[in-house]
């Protein structure tokens, strides 16, 4: 039992010091289902991710695919990408509460934000449990640093 406690708080540090760099495929294909959305996240040099203590994501390149219906190329693109997520806010988010990003760094930034006539946004994502829900609020940032950010929304309701 000591030794198995051992081999798994050994492998948890290795990992943890490692980045886990064999979890961007399989995180990738996760966030795909569950965002219902197409994710590409970059693996190799620049690609890790932290659990202890809090979800931290580093990675060369991530796009988040805009919805089926949008004439976006995306929904997010970012470069040389950092994100760090607090497990309480991610808790919340899964019970239907505002995402909080804690802090989002990305050498450059590219956003697509599009809001139809009829109430869908581009930011909402995953599926929606009933078609009387309201839509999902933009995520909350807590510290925001692109070194280069272009942010494109459209919004039909507030004819933006």
């Amino acid at each position: 039992m000591l030794v198995a406690g051992l081999v798994l708080l050994a492998t948890v540090a290795i990992g943890e010091f490692a980045g886990w760099p064999f979890l961007a495929g399989p995180l990738q294909q996760y966030l795909s289902q569950r965002l219902d959305r197409r994710v590409t996240i970059s693996p190799g040099p620049g690609f890790a991710v932290r659990f202890v203590g809090h979800l931290r994501l580093r990675a060369a390149q991530l796009d988040l695919a805009a919805p089926d219906w949008s004439a976006a190329p995306h929904l997010l693109q970012a470069q040389n990408l950092e994100v760090d997520l607090r497990w309480i806010d991610l808790w919340r988010a899964g019970r239907g509460q505002r995402l909080r990003i804690h802090r989002l760094q990305a050498e450059t930034l590219d956003v697509h934000l599009e809001r139809q006539a009829d109430g869908r946004t581009s930011w909402s994502l995953g599926r929606r449990p009933d078609a009387d829900a309201p839509p999902a609020e933009l995520p909350l940032v807590g510290s925001l640093l692109p070194g280069r950010a272009l942010i494109h929304v459209r919004d039909q309701t507030q004819a933006l």
